[in-house]
């Protein structure tokens, strides 16, 4: 990231310069490397003592962490589902994308003894998608098409899907290729829907050039059987 090669001995030296000074960021780092045993000892109930502390100084990433670790009973932790959800809740109203990604996902399954909640599981989408979260746009955008869950509303779609891929999302890319071919939100333009499926094969979106390839074949065939 930014041209600097991974070195965890040195993020470690600075994050414990960080520790001396109750830097909440810090404090979550440390934590971090204890749960994945990354450049120190593999060890939940230190990580859960560093997530604490951070989460008590205002870190958003921390209440994530450590409200993961209440819902799964790591660290030595009681499984406290209340306080894992409470704490997921805070973390993602101050902007960490894990945590709003984590209730989403929480609310839409009805996971860890939740029922399943459509208002809640939309609710957090949006925030993962405020908080960073490009994707989410996007699935807001196949929401809003199909008008299952929220009610259809087709002038919105094509915009959501270019604010997924404005924030870096391939499956931004896929859905517009897939909408244009198709026509379904707006007026239908095969030609521009290929080139964003050639858009989301390049970033990496997993059948974007099948998808792609198969349209074409179909447009061949179709033009074959016209003569």
């Amino acid at each position: 990231m930014g041209g600097i090669d991974q070195n965890f001995d040195k993020a470690l030296l600075y994050y414990r310069m960080g520790e001396e000074i109750d830097d909440p960021d810090a404090l979550n780092n440390l934590g971090s490397m204890h749960y994945q045993g990354d450049a120190l000892p593999l060890d939940h109930e230190k990580a859960r003592h560093y997530f604490e502390r951070a989460a008590a100084a205002g870190c958003a990433a921390a209440m994530n962490n450590l409200g993961r670790m209440y819902l799964d009973g790591e660290g030595g932790l009681k499984v406290d589902i209340g306080k894992g959800l409470t704490l997921l809740k805070r973390g993602a109203e101050a902007f960490d994308e894990n945590a709003a990604l984590k209730l989403k996902s929480i609310y839409r399954d009805g996971s860890y003894g939740q029922r399943k909640n459509n208002f809640e599981y939309v609710r957090w989408l949006w925030q993962a998608a405020y908080n960073g979260n490009a994707e989410s746009y996007a699935v807001i955008g196949d929401l809003l098409a199909k008008g299952e869950i929220i009610k259809k509303q087709l002038e919105r779609v094509r915009p959501l899907y270019q604010r997924a891929l404005t924030g870096g999302a391939g499956y931004g890319a896929f859905c517009l290729g897939i909408d244009y071919c198709s026509g379904k939100c707006g007026p239908q333009d095969v030609d521009k829907g290929l080139r964003y499926l050639r858009q989301a094969a390049d970033m990496g979106e997993d059948g974007a050039a099948e998808v792609a390839d198969g349209i074409m074949r179909a447009m061949l065939e179709a033009a074959e059987e016209d003569e």
